[in-house]
């Protein structure tokens, strides 16, 4: 984990706080008080505010007691400390300008901004300080510093190549102890919707939420820790529910521990996740995608006196599983075998241990019976029309812990092909898709699915 230096240096101010707040004598704040306050002094703005505290190198605490626009790039500099915090009803501050970034740390800087109240226990609708970035930037760039984000927070909206949300770069440190990350977008190849780690940046999560965020590239909806020496570290907290993976580990490097739950998780075939404590929980912590299935490979590394078990992570391919090697988890294919669905085509019928197995090699014409309760992340079909139907037991289908997309879904067909069509036909017994997100169909398709429960 990496520790930000605060220097400490002059700032001369800019402009006088005199004419940018005013004070309202002995007036304590009350419930209900709208405006934006900087240290108990109601302030002409939310911009104005945040002037007069960075013109001044000492503590301040902006609170937004009501809704407020930013139209300009705030900038903190060394030696601010900087707490924007929520009042007592829910106010959402909105970037308003065409280019801009709503909170900058220039390059060079090293001060310390709190977003939040480092007391809440929660992040409560009701009471949230809402900070919506717009469409055009992303909602903070830290060049240096340290930004704690806590509960009473949540950063939404945000469009950027890299980093919707959060930016980190330049030995800057994002310590994110509660608050929401959500409706960013990353449009470019080093992704990051809700937060971008590049640039010897160290991310570190202890609670929060990081969901509802998306990659155009599928470089990490969620978290994209992009680049060589850049650091994310998950004590805690949940990234989940993310567009394009929850988190991508591209060149740098993720640690997971405590209570962290990271969601579906890519990994290059170079790269692991680190355990570097003990899980408090039981698993799956994090849904593995590795760039490539090979038996032997590793796709995780525990610190020493700390124990692998197979059940922290689970896999998108259920044909691999996870096997302790010493201080690693390595894929494997030796697999119980265990059959839960077969395919019937032209009067033979081949079993499979895999559902998601039996699908892909289910002909055009075929029938898929699904034998045994068992999971699924994801099918697809394209150009053919198949039959999924059950044996003579009620069966469930439930979508594979921390997948993301459907689980079924009718693909474009291709050139010369033909348009893909799923019957769902009850059997025996009864057929159930548990899990959410059970069907999708492709907008091109003529005739998308029939579902015949007879």
């Amino acid at each position: 984990m990496k520790y930000s230096r605060r220097r400490y240096a002059f700032v001369p101010a800019l402009l006088s706080a005199a004419l940018l707040v005013s004070a309202y004598p002995g007036a304590a704040l009350a419930d209900g008080e709208t405006g934006v306050y900087l240290d108990g002094a109601q302030a002409e703005s939310y911009d104005a505010a945040l002037a007069a505290a960075a013109a001044d190198p000492a503590e301040h605490t902006v609170t937004v007691y009501s809704d407020a626009e930013t139209a300009v790039r705030n900038e903190f500099v060394t030696g601010n400390t900087v707490t924007i915090r929520n009042g007592d009803n829910k106010a959402t501050v909105t970037q308003t300008g065409q280019n801009n970034i709503s909170l900058l740390i220039a390059s060079g800087q090293e001060p310390t901004v709190n977003l939040g109240k480092e007391e809440l226990e929660a992040t409560g609708e009701e009471t949230a300080l809402v900070f919506n970035a717009g469409a055009n930037r992303s909602f903070m760039e830290l060049n240096g510093g340290t930004v704690n984000l806590y509960n009473g927070t949540v950063i939404t909206g945000g469009t950027a190549a890299r980093g919707g949300g959060f930016d980190a770069k330049n030995n800057s440190v994002l310590n994110i102890y509660g608050g929401k990350i959500t409706g960013g977008t990353a449009t470019g190849t080093l992704g990051g919707g809700g937060v971008a780690v590049v640039g010897n940046a160290t991310v570190n999560m202890y609670g929060g939420e990081i969901t509802g965020n998306s990659s155009a590239e599928s470089a990490g909806g969620g978290v994209s820790v992009a680049e060589t020496n850049s650091e994310f570290h998950m004590y805690g907290g949940t990234v989940s529910g993310n567009d394009g993976y929850d988190v991508y580990v591209g060149r740098g490097n993720f640690y997971m521990s405590g209570t962290a739950y990271a969601g579906e998780v890519y990994l290059p075939s170079d790269k692991v996740i680190n355990v570097e404590g003990e899980f408090d929980a039981e698993g799956p912590h994090a849904v593995i995608e590795p760039e490539t299935y090979a038996s032997g490979q590793t796709v995780a590394v525990y610190a020493d006196g700390i124990t692998p078990d197979a059940s922290d992570f689970s896999l998108t391919n259920e044909e691999y599983s996870l096997t302790a090697d010493g201080q690693s988890l390595k894929l494997t294919t030796e697999l119980e075998e265990y059959i839960v669905a077969s395919v019937t085509y032209g009067g033979e019928t081949t079993e499979y241990s895999s559902l998601a197995t039996a699908i892909a090699n289910c002909p055009d014409g075929g029938i898929v019976t699904v034998l045994e309760d068992t999971q699924l992340a994801s099918a697809g079909i394209r150009d053919k029309s198949i039959v999924i139907t059950t044996g003579d037991n009620d069966v469930t289908v439930t979508k594979t812990p921390g997948s993301s997309g459907a689980m079924f879904t009718t693909l474009a067909k291709t050139a010369g092909g033909k348009t893909s069509a799923i019957e769902f036909r009850r059997g025996g017994g009864t057929l159930t898709l548990s899990g959410g997100g059970s069907v999708r169909y492709h907008s091109s398709c003529a005739v998308t699915a029939r579902l015949r429960m007879p």
